[in-house]
């Protein structure tokens, strides 16, 4: 079966709080269910495919923040020494350090090209081991 590792990812860094996301066990295919819902339509369908097979669904779970912030740490303590490091490693210390990393990042463009990648990496890792823990086969 094929599986969007990377919508599950963005699924799984979605800390909005407006909506929960599910992975479908026989299709792979993923479902969005808002919290509070803005087009009502749209939720009770997400609604009714959950209630038609319950057992297909599994919940996608959130990376919890300092997992997240751990990628980061890491990302930060495998660039070399130098001004970029410096400076991200600073940031890290900040209050909003996500935002701020990620703001810092835009003046950097080839170390934010080798974040994305980075992250990339990590989080397809992260995600591939969920399936595994599900018992979910992906191609």
């Amino acid at each position: 079966m094929k599986i969007a590792i990377d919508d599950i990812s963005m699924a799984m860094e979605d800390h909005t709080g407006a909506v929960e996301h599910f992975l479908n066990r026989q299709t792979g295919d993923l479902l969005r269910v808002p919290i509070v819902p803005d087009d009502a339509d749209e939720h009770e369908d997400a609604l009714a495919a959950l209630e038609k097979s319950p057992a297909d669904w599994v919940q996608i779970p959130s990376l919890p923040s300092p997992d997240a912030f751990q990628i980061m740490e890491d990302f930060v303590a495998g660039l070399p020494e130098g001004d970029p490091r410096k400076t991200l490693k600073l940031v890290l210390g900040f209050k909003k350090a996500f935002a701020n990393f990620k703001r810092a990042l835009l003046d950097m463009p080839e170390i934010r090209e080798q974040w994305f990648a980075y992250h990339g990496e990590r989080m397809e890792d992260i995600v591939r081991r969920w399936l595994e823990f599900e018992g979910i086969v992906a191609e």
